[in-house]
């Protein structure tokens, strides 16, 4: 999700460069190597820098910035593997489950409500995941934060070696340098109390010479700061051995939504074709609202229609999915 403003200052504190593995390995994950990782210094100047960081048009932006500071993301890391990973190398769905769990810190394994399966990197929808660090950490202020299955672990900096070392919410609320913290008691990651519906998804599937593909959208207003965002994230995929895979897909797509708070509504609308980034990345929208005293947002409408294209031995075929409120 995403954001302007530029004005911040993060540190970077002692760091050596990550050296990528030769796929189809994973990145390593050493806790021991002294890694980047950005500082910020207040919760305020997190959420700030979170915005810019999610309002990049592509990832060639963040890439770049995140070259300026001589600092490679987890979510980068995590999207460059994802996308160097071919399913046919896999014989079997249990030959692909395997692989996957047993790169879990970079990979999802998510089954839906309906007992479809996708094949995700890991926290993909999470724009915090491009200011953690390969540990999944940050620091604000004085304390270090690491993600942890969906939940933060917080120390001080002096304890952050031993946070680093930490693997699992067992065993960090198993030790008193540690707090598992909740998201309520983070400025930044604060759930939202809007009085209307926040996020909504849709998908469309289809078939070409019985190899079946998905079109699936999901769109989520949030406040970031004192900004709201409107976000649409835009997948197409492919289904192999039970498993759907993100793939690259050209999308075209008119999207409109009014946000509002019960007391301001603002409105935007945008349109693209052809709507498609660098390495087999998906598409990524976030539309920012800035203004003064914003509450909570919520949608009070939205109309947004996207159709996709996939051609597969000379046949080229697609579908359309449309969100309406």
């Amino acid at each position: 999700m995403k954001k302007i403003a530029l004005l911040f200052a993060v540190a970077l504190i002692g760091f050596t460069a990550c050296e990528k593995e030769n796929e189809p390995n994973a990145p390593k994950n050493n806790a021991e190597a002294d890694y980047p990782i950005l500082k910020f210094g207040s919760e305020e100047e997190f959420a700030n820098t979170l915005g810019k960081i999610a309002a990049f048009e592509n990832e060639q932006q963040r890439e770049a910035w995140e070259s300026s500071m001589g600092f490679r993301s987890f979510g980068s890391i995590c999207d460059d593997f994802y996308y160097s990973i071919n399913p046919d190398q896999f014989s079997s769905f249990e030959e692909a489950k395997a692989f996957i769990e047993s790169n879990s810190w970079y990979l999802s394994l998510v089954q839906d409500e309906n007992g479809d399966y996708y094949c995700e990197p890991k926290g993909f929808r999470n724009p915090e995941r491009y200011l953690w660090n390969e540990d999944g950490m940050y620091i604000i202020a004085d304390k270090a934060y690491k993600m942890l299955e969906g939940k933060y672990v917080a120390s001080s900096v002096d304890d952050m070696e031993l946070l680093k070392k930490t693997t699992s919410l067992l065993q960090a609320s198993a030790d008193n340098n540690l707090l598992v913290v909740e998201g309520e008691q983070m400025a930044h990651t604060k759930a939202t109390k809007a009085a209307g519906p926040t996020k909504d998804e849709a998908q469309s599937d289809f078939t070409i010479d019985k190899q079946r593909y998905r079109l699936k959208v999901w769109i989520e207003a949030q406040k970031s700061g004192g900004s709201w965002l409107g976000t649409m994230s835009v997948k197409t995929m492919h289904r192999k051995l039970m498993i759907y895979w993100f793939m690259d897909a050209p999308i075209n797509y008119t999207y409109r939504h009014v946000l509002t708070d019960g007391k301001v509504s603002l409105e935007s609308t945008r349109t693209s074709s052809n709507w498609i980034t660098k390495n087999n990345y998906d598409p990524f929208l976030v539309i920012r609202h800035s203004g003064p005293n914003l509450g909570d947002p919520y949608y009070q409408s939205y109309n947004i229609s996207v159709t996709n294209s996939v051609t597969y031995k000379g046949t080229t075929k697609g579908t359309t999915v449309n969100l309406i409120r």
